[in-house]
């Protein structure tokens, strides 16, 4: 199943699921600033409410201000932290798309 947030993170409902298998946060703007502020290191601690204890987390290529942030969090949780372009790499290739882990695997 996949779930998505529609407050954020921090305290969205999707988080009554306690141990996800993942969380996978997506781009990070300024956005919701009624609720957030305005700054991406307010967004992105925000977002970074999804990022459980100990449970893989996903996050793709990032402005330093909000990846400074989800690393912070992710390391503070012991959340296992795969960062587009460090453990993992994607792209269009032909006509789809490549996945590569740092590895080499995909």
């Amino acid at each position: 199943m996949l779930l998505e947030t529609g407050c954020g993170g921090l305290n969205d409902a999707t988080n009554v699921v306690a141990a996800p298998a993942a969380a996978i946060v997506m781009p990070i703007a300024i956005d919701h600033t009624e609720r957030f502020g305005n700054s991406v290191p307010g967004v992105a601690a925000e977002k970074a409410g999804i990022i459980k204890p100990g449970r893989t987390a996903v996050i793709g290529r990032r402005v330093p201000e909000a990846a400074a942030v989800l690393e912070a969090h992710a390391a503070a949780v012991g959340a296992p932290l795969y960062r587009m372009g460090h453990e993992w790499q994607a792209g269009p290739c032909g006509a789809g798309w490549r996945y590569a882990a740092a590895d080499g695997a995909f």
